[in-house]
């Protein structure tokens, strides 16, 4: 036979298959060498060939594919040919026409070898399926669609777009991403429940939904996904030129799983963030490489250049800015989540957290972008900032900081309290006020309130709002880059710790040097920041609580926060003072009950994989 599609389709029905007649293994295995994409431009004749030629040779796979006679390695060989020719983006709309042609003796035949001896060489007939149902959608196959794919069995599904992420060697980034979304929805209630069972979860259905986020948080750790995203996603981040839109969404694809992982999560939760940051290259190839891109990105859009600033001439927030720009939705929202997720990742992490002052030069690169044109006008990104600047302590000096000899000038204490201070000095009152609200606001990450860095926040902006009317240029000297360089993965300030799947599996404690303390009252009047009702909060930091313990004086804490508490300060209540111990405190099991399904309704009502459906890969 001929390698082109018309002689391949011409024979294919002369000689009967395409009315039921079984392929022999030998043509199969042709098929699949001739349809390879590397053979594309001979099979498909350089693009030009007739898409009912096409629709036909499909047709000839689907009767086979239908076929109770054709066995089910035989047809996983087929959905390889159907994969093949589905790397070519033409081919999509026939192909995914075709698919909906196939009948109940196809998934019959996927539930038969869902039971049969794994077969390396060719993979689970699903897999191949799931592949192609995401490519002749555009890599935008949804969480719901996958749940419903696997026949309503969580672990199968979320096991099975791990299969895809993790394969070797790997599939396409594109393909790899959309796996990445669909992680993100098996982490989102709304997978789960739609808003209006949200609204009155039943409690077998929260403790089967938080069981099924439990395993996703053991299967992740166990398969190292956090590490094999990093080293997938990290090349994309090194090219030249803006962030490409597949290259955002896998971004904030996966910081989002991984928040949402700690929020539903009733075991091994804070496990789960130290690991991420410990014993991952997540934070240094992914997060940090993203924040520095969108950075240069909006500094672009503003004509702002890379150059050396002598900030002690005084403060020059480039106000009014050379020209009006607009940043795009996705470069603003990509630096909440980063900012955020680091925040989140970070918070009394000690010194594992600290360790990421090394490669916190975006801290200074994003205090001097426009302060009328950007600055002021995302309170949310540079509450975040400040969020995870006080949870690495940046504002504390550098003792604790190991190897702190080596902290690039701009990742010092004193450089960064210097440039906030010139920022907030520069600020319009209103927008300090906005500012102040956004930082303290913990309802989508966690803010040590605990730490000297918060009060020296919280004092900046004290005294920046008291000194609005005679507000002076202080000249203090130094030079600092306007914009840094991207990190270079290979030369990581840091160490991580590389472990094992099954060492991570078995981690439970968190091992910190953090010793808790009680927040001073300045903090209490902003603890109930955020629509959660302040019932939901813990009397101690007032973070909205996951499993809430009451004590015999009344107060309700956070179990992990006020275990904290007590091994730092002893036999004590943080609030009344009184006498409080482990033994004394009680599981609040309706207020936990209340407490998730408030959380689930809320995250219910936005769908994180709406945002990426107006993206086109």
């Amino acid at each position: 036979m001929a390698n082109t599609l018309p002689d391949v389709e011409e024979q294919l029905v002369k000689e009967g298959f395409a009315d039921g007649k079984i392929l022999p293994d030998k043509e199969v295995l042709r098929l699949i060498d001739i349809t390879d994409e590397y053979n594309h431009g001979t099979f498909f004749q350089g693009g030009k060939y007739d898409e009912a030629t096409l629709d036909s040779f499909l047709r000839v796979l689907v009767a086979q594919l239908n076929s109770p006679d054709c066995h089910e390695h035989k047809k996983t060989r087929l959905l390889i040919i159907m994969n093949n020719c589905s790397m070519l983006r033409s081919t999509r709309p026939a192909i995914f026409s075709a698919i909906k042609t196939m009948d109940l003796a196809m998934e019959t035949s996927m539930k038969v070898e869902g039971t049969m001896a794994f077969d390396s060489e060719l993979g689970r007939m699903s897999e191949h399926m799931l592949v192609l149902l995401c490519r002749v959608q555009g890599f935008k196959i949804r969480a719901n669609q996958v749940l419903e794919f696997a026949e309503g069995n969580v672990q199968f599904a979320v096991q099975l777009l791990l299969a895809v992420l993790l394969k070797e060697p790997p599939y396409e980034f594109e393909l790899r991403v959309n796996c990445m979304t669909g992680l993100l929805g098996f982490s989102n209630p709304c997978a789960f429940f739609s808003p209006d069972e949200a609204a009155s979860i039943q409690e077998k259905a929260l403790t089967d939904f938080e069981e099924k986020i439990n395993q996703i948080c053991k299967l992740t750790k166990r398969l190292l996904v956090m590490q094999v995203v990093a080293e997938a996603v990290n090349p994309h981040l090194l090219k030249e030129g803006p962030v490409l839109p597949v290259v955002h969404v896998a971004c904030q694809s996966i910081m989002k799983f991984v928040t949402n992982v700690f929020n539903y999560a009733t075991t091994s939760a804070t496990a789960f963030r130290q690991h991420v940051i410990t014993s991952t290259t997540f934070v240094d190839q992914v997060v940090v490489p993203y924040v520095c891109k969108l950075i240069h990105q909006v500094a672009k859009e503003f004509e702002v250049h890379e150059q050396k600033v002598d900030i002690g001439g005084g403060f020059n927030p480039l106000k009014p800015p050379p020209r009006t720009a607009a940043v795009p939705k996705e470069v603003t929202q990509g630096l909440v989540v980063s900012l955020r997720f680091l925040a989140l990742c970070t918070f009394h992490m000690g010194s594992y957290g600290r360790a990421l002052r090394f490669v916190n030069s975006f801290t200074h690169d994003l205090l001097r972008l426009p302060l009328e044109g950007f600055i002021e006008r995302n309170p949310a990104i540079y509450g975040a900032l400040l969020q995870f600047n006080c949870n690495v302590d940046a504002f504390a000096g550098e003792e604790g900081v190991s190897n702190a000899v080596h902290l690039p000038p701009e990742c010092r204490s004193d450089a960064i309290a210097e440039v906030t201070t010139k920022v907030m000095s520069s600020m319009e009152r209103d927008s300090l006020l906005v500012l102040q609200r956004s930082f303290n606001r913990t309802q989508d990450t966690l803010l040590a309130r605990d730490v000297a860095s918060y009060q020296t926040i919280e004092g900046l902006i004290q005294d920046a709002l008291e000194r609005k009317a005679e507000v002076k240029e202080s000249g203090a000297s130094g030079e600092y880059r306007l914009l840094g360089d991207l990190p270079d993965p290979k030369s990581s300030q840091r160490d991580v710790e590389r472990k094992t799947g099954a060492e991570l599996e078995k981690e439970e404690a968190v091992k910190t040097d953090d010793r808790l303390v009680r927040p001073s009252a300045a903090a209490e009047a902003v603890q109930a920041e955020g629509n959660a009702p302040s019932r939901f909060r813990c009397a101690l930091n007032g973070h909205l609580m996951k499993d809430p313990v009451r004590s015999p004086h009344g107060h309700v804490f956070e179990r992990e926060t006020i275990m904290k508490w007590l091994e730092s300060a002893g036999s004590m209540c943080p609030i009344s003072g009184g006498s409080l111990s482990k033994g004394d405190l009680e599981d609040d099991l309706q207020l936990r009950s209340d407490i998730a399904s408030w959380h689930i309704a809320e995250q219910c009502k936005v769908n994180d994989e709406d945002d990426f459906d107006d993206y086109d890969f």
